[in-house]
C-alpha cells in the first residue's frame, strides 16, 4: 500500500495537536520540526526511498499518540498526567527530579 504524503502529514499534526494541546510551545516546536522534516524530503525522488520516509513518518505519528502524555500543574503546585486509553501498551519513561526539560525561548 502506498503512502500519500498529504495524508501522512496531517496525520501527524493532528498526533501533534492532541498530545500538545495545552501547551503552545511544544507544538509550535512540533508543527516547525514536522515542516522542516518534509521540507528537506521533498527532493527525494526515489519511489523506494519515499516511501521509506513516508512509513518512519507514520511512525513518528503512532508513537507521538501512544506515547507523549503531558503533566499538567494543579493547584496543589503538583503535577498530574492524564493517561487515555491511547496511551496503553505506549512506552514509559520517568520523569525524574532534576531531568532537562525543554523550555520557551525567552524573547
Amino acid at each position: 500500500m502506498s503512502l500519500q504524503p498529504i495524508h501522512v502529514y496531517r496525520q501527524l499534526l493532528r498526533s501533534s495537536a492532541a498530545a500538545f494541546r495545552n501547551d503552545a510551545f511544544m507544538l509550535q516546536a512540533a508543527q516547525a520540526e514536522i515542516r522542516s522534516k518534509f521540507e528537506e524530503s521533498r527532493a527525494v525522488s526515489d519511489a523506494a526511498a519515499q516511501q521509506e520516509l513516508l512509513e518512519e513518518a507514520r511512525q513518528a505519528g503512532e508513537f507521538i499518540r501512544s506515547s507523549i502524555v503531558q503533566a499538567a500543574c494543579t493547584d496543589r503546585g503538583t503535577y498530574e498526567i492524564k493517561v487515555g486509553e491511547e496511551h496503553v501498551g505506549g512506552v514509559i519513561e520517568e520523569v525524574t527530579p532534576g531531568m532537562k526539560l525543554p523550555r520557551p525561548k525567552k524573547k
